[in-house]
């Protein structure tokens, strides 16, 4: 939630957006506007980074997804 509030204040999603939308792909696009699917792979970025300072395990690949089902239902 915090860097999810950061990138709305530094306009980070509306970038990502727009060169979404350029892109030629089909899927890139539909990616580039699904704000679920940002959020969750960026969630499994910051994941993978926090799991090289503390070590890797491979139940931590659960984190992601229970987080982003967690903040979808709090948005609701």
């Amino acid at each position: 939630m915090f860097v999810d509030a950061l990138f709305e204040k530094w306009g980070v999603w509306e970038y990502i957006a727009k060169v979404g939308s350029g892109s030629s792909s089909e899927t890139i696009f539909q990616l580039s506007q699904c704000e679920f699917c940002l959020k969750f792979h960026l969630s499994v970025v910051l994941t993978l980074i926090l799991s090289i300072f503390v070590g890797f395990e491979w139940s931590i690949l659960i984190v992601p997804g229970v987080v982003s089902g967690l903040i979808r239902l709090i948005d609701r």
